[in-house]
């Protein structure tokens, strides 16, 4: 029989020794405490795999216990000399990123809805978080009378402690997929100058109601519908018209740039797919490929790195990585020109 708290006693203090940070000490803690004692090796992974699949928990919760339990297996197997005869029987769950945004076809997808929708104030509202990345708290400190007066360019003071930024609208760039449908977003600004009266709580509420209408219209709809989604969005298109992490500081008002760069790490496919839709044969497209595959690699690379050293040469290396996108966007499109 092998007694769980000893071996669970052995492996912290074993943690502690490596100044394991205090979070991460607690989480080894809470968890491991809920295992029993076991006869064979192999009872012990049909423990975890019997508390990883309750249904109570997400799947980010379930990934980081289940990366408590392989740091634990692992540990007995090599430094106990506990032989698990399929370590990797264990359930394995993968985090879901948490700040993707939405994919081309899904917020086309939602416009198209919207404009059908019987609530154009929230059709309004929607467009103007998409266009502009902010906050839901932030629209209380933004005077539509004041944007317009200055040209729909105003420095809003931030929420959440982090820093004042500027609104630059997105409906300027040719590129969107979505343009069609955010083409009169300053004509339609004009005419809610004096309507914009929402609070966080009542748009939130709006946009739960609309949720659940596409829901009922469209069950396969897997997406969330969020407010916050639209702000992770506009950030991702950012990257994808070439701005740096230091120039996207200046519009989303986050105070650490690894918080940008973690945009970069989560929607690296979606950025790749939208540099492809430039191209318009073959040919390019297999250029494309051969020069982006690296360019993609290396800010995987870089992005690795930022997450185990806080190194800003990191950052300068992944901000040069996205301007080579953004030249390659150029240099294709002066092609389609010429061809």
């Amino acid at each position: 029989m092998y007694r769980i708290n000893e071996l669970i006693q052995k492996f912290l203090s074993k943690k502690s020794n490596k100044n394991v940070k205090k979070s991460t000490f607690w989480y080894y803690e809470y968890y491991l405490s809920k295992l029993e004692d076991f006869e064979r090796p192999e009872d012990l992974i049909i423990q975890m795999n019997k508390i990883l699949k309750t249904n109570t928990e997400n799947q980010n919760s379930k990934s980081l216990k289940y990366r408590v339990f392989k740091n634990f297996l692992n540990y007995l197997r090599d430094y106990n000399r506990i032989y698990f005869e399929n370590i990797d029987d264990l359930s394995k769950y993968t985090p879901i990123p948490t700040r993707r945004g939405f994919t081309d076809k899904e917020i086309n997808f939602l416009l198209k809805e919207l404009e059908s929708y019987s609530n154009q104030k929230l059709n309004f509202y929607f467009k103007f978080l998409l266009l502009t990345g902010l906050r839901v708290g932030e629209l209380k400190n933004t005077n539509l009378n004041e944007l317009i007066e200055n040209n729909f360019t105003m420095q809003v003071q931030a929420e959440k402690n982090n820093n004042p930024h500027t609104i630059l609208f997105l409906d300027d760039y040719e590129n969107l997929s979505y343009k069609k449908y955010i083409n009169n977003i300053k004509e339609e600004i004009i005419k809610y100058k004096d309507d914009f009266n929402w609070t966080a709580k009542s748009l939130q509420n709006q946009i739960n109601i609309f949720k659940n209408y596409v829901l009922k219209k469209y069950p396969k709809f897997k997406c969330n519908i969020s407010a916050h989604i639209l702000r992770h969005t506009y950030i991702t298109q950012l990257m994808i018209l070439g701005l740096t992490p230091s120039q996207i500081q200046q519009y989303t008002g986050h105070k650490n740039i690894n918080t940008v760069i973690h945009y970069s790490h989560t929607n690296l496919d979606q950025m790749r797919n939208q540099y492809e839709n430039i191209f318009t044969n073959n040919q390019k497209r297999a250029y494309f490929d051969e020069f982006s595959d690296a360019v993609v690699n290396k800010i995987q690379k870089a992005n690795i790195e930022v997450e185990n050293k806080n190194n800003s040469n990191n950052y300068l290396f992944i901000s040069n990585c996205h301007n080579q996108l953004n030249i390659l966007r150029r240099a294709v499109k002066s092609l389609k020109k010429e061809s």
